[in-house]
């Protein structure tokens, strides 16, 4: 029984797997739920949310109590926490929002002592909790979730105004929330110790998972993986018991056999990786190598993965520690001059002349506007998406060779056309994308091709801008096409075809149809893109993306698959099977196409603005090859554009 609060308000702090599970099971038991939602807010709301589980079958729960902002939700009994550690410190201000008078906190998390940081956020009224979870769940789409197996959760009691025999009960309240929904639940007498113990198997594989690029049955099937994952456990065992902590004998062997009779089963950690977020490595690793340390307990093998995961996660989100966004959360385009304006004539005086008869003729003409450049319609475009949702979402940085003198005329012709630009960077001639990071960039457009290359490998989508015919499209809606691999995808199947031909590849994608493919350059800017879609009613959204791909069944299910799983929508996808993808990028109309391939981009540009993206197999050592069968004119055009990509310009 639990008294006068059976059936409490219950909040939902962040309705991703874990909290839309758990969510969703109390509410279809009776309890009064309410969901804490940010980039899923409109789905949810318009979709409601389902649970495609194993256990249960298909469960739906609509219309949902959702809300995108803590203030508007009603004063809640329980809070149910299931954000990722790595955003505790910023919850804070939702929970106090959110939390009745004497509320309890329940942190769904893993790792150790994440309850520490929210504590010293919260007045002392407040009940803190945690969770620990064990179950296999993840998010399939905005507002489903695919529960495969399991759904335990044990509660226990961190710190707050009750004592003894209150504490206790408090636990059994939340025990008892979980149970009255069908879910195994226990209380925890010692949550520290508990935690240690479900690190024997979050530190394994959480972490083998990134580091390996694999679930856990070909974890479980492979003699050196299931070897380095005993040793891991071993380890952790070790820890805990040098912290004081009691291990039950055979505990970490048991959790071994569970784990090879569970279905396969991706951890949250490779689903962070695959989606580009911060990982949860200071709870999973380093505070409990630091408290083995401090207890002189050493774990070279953690320490060895721990330090391997930091590497991933710094290279994997360059808007981690390492880059923060410098201008809001707005997505941010650096452009160069000649991306944006047509500039050929000053451009024959530099290549003729030198530099001083670049300047003097650039300020002898700084009054006269320049004429349009190949990015100027969709600059134009990306900058009215801020009229249309009346507020600067998008960011256009001028970064040029130019020095601020000869920049001038640049700046004239921004105004003189009405184009909200006001940040730049002028570096006289010298490289401008050692300043992407501090701008926050997420999309750099050049003619210069060197320097496109240079951000490229410094982690930015990136691309050179190709002069052509390309004919304008008169709509106002923004399209933007991209080619799948090595684009948005990474280059791995292509390395297959080009080393074992279409057979191979095609036998390779239809074995690997289920796992995800890594992500290209382009990943985040499609990401970044598909954010501010989702700030449009979907009938009426300003922008449409389109992927166009020489890819065709069975090759497209792992494409699908892996657009699935990193939650990003593209509205129109173009199996192509091989047929040339001009006449189709015209008749998409798009304002810009990127291209790994020259030879794409080579016919590309006679009909749409065209980025060439010089990164993946094909482009390596700066060579550029077109697969297929070329004319003698087609392959003279290519050697064309290969010259015309390998000139050092000024601008």
């Amino acid at each position: 029984m639990m008294g006068a609060v059976a059936r409490p308000t219950i909040g939902i702090i962040g309705t991703g797997a874990i909290g839309g599970f758990y969510g969703v099971m109390l509410a279809r038991a009776g309890f009064d739920v309410h969901f804490l939602l940010r980039s899923e807010f409109s789905a949810v709301a318009e979709h409601g949310l389902r649970v495609d589980s194993a256990p249960h079958g298909v469960l739906t729960l609509n219309p949902v109590q959702a809300y995108s902002d803590a203030q508007d939700m009603p004063p809640c009994d329980w809070l149910l926490v299931g954000a990722k550690t790595t955003s505790n410190a910023d919850l804070a201000p939702a929970i106090l929002q959110a939390a009745a008078p004497n509320a309890k906190v329940l942190l769904l998390q893993n790792g150790l002592d994440v309850e520490d940081s929210l504590r010293a956020l919260l007045p002392d009224s407040l009940h803190v909790l945690g969770g620990l979870c064990y179950i296999c769940v993840h998010r399939e789409a905005p507002g489903v979730i695919t529960h495969q197996a399991l759904g335990a959760v044990h509660v226990g009691y961190h710190s707050g105004p009750a004592d003894g025999p209150a504490r206790s009960a408090i636990v059994e309240e939340g025990v008892g929330l979980f149970r009255s929904a069908g879910l195994d639940s226990q209380a925890m007498a010692n949550l520290h110790q508990a935690r240690w113990q479900k690190l024997v198997w979050n530190i394994p594989y959480n972490g083998l998972s990134v580091l390996l690029g694999a679930s856990t049955t070909p974890l479980m099937a492979d003699a050196d993986s299931r070897e380095l994952i005993k040793a891991l456990m071993a380890e952790v065992v070790q820890g805990a018991v040098a912290c004081g902590h009691d291990v039950p004998a055979g505990y970490a062997e048991h959790l071994f056999m569970v784990t090879e009779k569970m279905p396969d089963y991706w951890p949250s950690m490779y689903h962070d990786y695959l989606h580009k977020r911060p990982l949860e490595l200071a709870a999973i690793y380093a505070r409990p190598l630091a408290a083995a340390k401090a207890a002189g307990c050493e774990m070279p093998r953690i320490e060895a993965l721990y330090r391997s995961l930091s590497f991933i996660d710094r290279r994997n989100d360059l808007r981690g520690k390492g880059m923060p966004k410098a201008i809001d959360d707005k997505l941010v385009l650096a452009i160069s001059s000649r991306a944006l304006f047509d500039l050929s004539e000053s451009h024959k005086v530099y290549l003729s002349s030198g530099v001083e008869a670049y300047r003097q003729y650039q300020i002898e003409h700084e009054d006269e506007i320049l004429e349009p450049g190949d990015a100027f319609p969709l600059v134009q475009k990306l900058l009215n998406l801020n009229n249309s949702l009346g507020r600067a979402r998008v960011e256009v940085i001028l970064v040029s060779r130019n020095s601020a003198d000869t920049g001038l005329r640049v700046f004239n012709s921004i105004d003189h056309y009405g184009l909200a630009i006001s940040r730049a960077a002028f570096v006289g001639g010298r490289s401008p994308y050692p300043y992407l990071k501090a701008f926050g960039c997420d999309l750099f457009l050049s003619t210069h091709a060197e320097d496109v290359r240079n951000a490229l490998d410094a982690g930015f989508a990136a691309a050179t801008i190709l002069s052509g015919g390309a004919s304008r499209a008169a709509s106002d809606e923004l399209r933007i096409a991209f080619d799948g691999d090595a684009v948005l995808f990474s280059d791995e199947s292509e390395r297959v075809y080009q080393a074992g031909g279409l057979e191979a590849f095609q036998a390779s994608e239809r074995e690997a149809a289920r796992e995800p493919l890594r992500g290209g350059p382009f990943k985040g800017f499609l990401a970044a893109l598909n954010l501010l879609q989702r700030e449009f009613p979907e009938d009426t959204c300003p922008i449409r993306t389109a992927l166009v791909t020489a890819r065709s069944a069975p090759a497209h299910e792992r494409v699908i698959r892996t657009l699935r799983e990193w939650d990003i929508r593209l509205d129109e996808s173009l199996f192509l099977g091989g047929l040339t993808k001009s006449a189709f990028l015209e008749a998409f109309a798009a304002d810009v196409f990127f291209d790994d391939q020259a030879g794409h981009c080579e016919l590309a540009r006679e009909v749409v603005a065209t980025g060439h993206v010089p990164h993946g197999i094909s482009n390596e050592q700066h060579s550029i090859r077109c697969a297929g069968r070329r004319s003698r004119q087609g392959t003279a055009k290519l050697n064309q554009i290969s010259a015309m990509l390998a000139v050092e310009e000024v601008i």
